[in-house]
């Protein structure tokens, strides 16, 4: 649907589907259009409303959170893997396999705050990509210090 106006509003709006402004229009109507931060995510006519495809209908920090942590969950479960893989050749040999390394506890512990600062970003209203990775630096600079403070106490136990 094409619409004339100022700058903000003027050009093509794309809508999912008919719904219940595009089926009442005709030509030559004048209609409403709500714009969000540069995006016009609603149109209105008639006291009905219809949202566009450039409506957010979820934040965009959540997908991000969300594609992120499937991205991590995939990096630890192939290092998983692979140090299954190595631990089970050790034990073949008469060798004990290891506690789980640091670097696997390292992409866990990023998995964590991955997935924790999705959750934290998702409650905020109207928070974009950025805060998600501001967040997310927050939270993991916390859970290194507390993991830095935790590796020293243990260290300093006698035994």
């Amino acid at each position: 649907m094409e619409v004339a106006g100022p700058p903000s509003v003027s050009g093509r709006i794309i809508l999912d589907d008919s719904g219940p402004v595009l089926s009442r229009l005709r030509k030559g109507d004048r209609i409403g259009v709500v714009v969000w931060h540069g995006h016009r995510t609603d149109i209105t006519f008639d006291g009905r409303v219809q949202q566009t495809v450039e409506a957010p209908t979820m934040i965009p920090g959540l997908y991000l959170g969300v594609g992120l942590s499937m991205l991590a969950g995939g990096v630890l479960a192939l290092y998983t893997a692979v140090w299954l893989r190595h631990g089970t050749h050790e034990q073949a040999r008469r060798r004990p396999a290891d506690g789980f390394p640091l670097t696997g506890r390292m992409i866990a512990g990023a998995c964590v705050v991955t997935v924790v600062s999705g959750i934290a970003t998702s409650g905020e209203h109207e928070s974009d990509p950025l805060e998600f990775v501001a967040i997310w630096l927050a939270f993991a600079l916390i859970s290194l210090a507390v993991w830095a403070v935790q590796h020293r106490i243990r260290n300093r136990r006698p035994g």
